[in-house]
C-alpha cells in the first residue's frame, strides 16, 4: 500500500487503520490472511537524508 504525500509508511496504520480493517475482513471471512507491505515511497539519496527522518522502519 502506498502512502500519500508528506506521509510515510505508518500512514495506513495510524490514519487509515488498515490493521483494524483487515482484522475485521479476515474475521468476517471476506479476506484471507496476507502480508501487506507499506513501503516508504520517498526515494532519497543518502546525502539528502542527513536528518535520518526517512530511515527504514518496520511497522507491525
Amino acid at each position: 500500500m502506498q502512502h500519500g504525500s508528506w506521509e510515510d509508511e505508518t500512514g495506513w496504520k495510524n490514519q487509515g487503520y488498515a490493521n483494524l480493517i483487515m482484522d475485521n475482513l479476515i474475521s468476517g471471512n471476506k479476506a484471507v490472511p496476507m502480508i501487506i507491505v507499506m513501503d516508504n515511497g520517498y526515494a532519497f539519496e543518502e546525502s539528502q537524508n542527513s536528518d535520518k527522518k526517512y530511515s527504514s522502519k518496520i511497522c507491525i
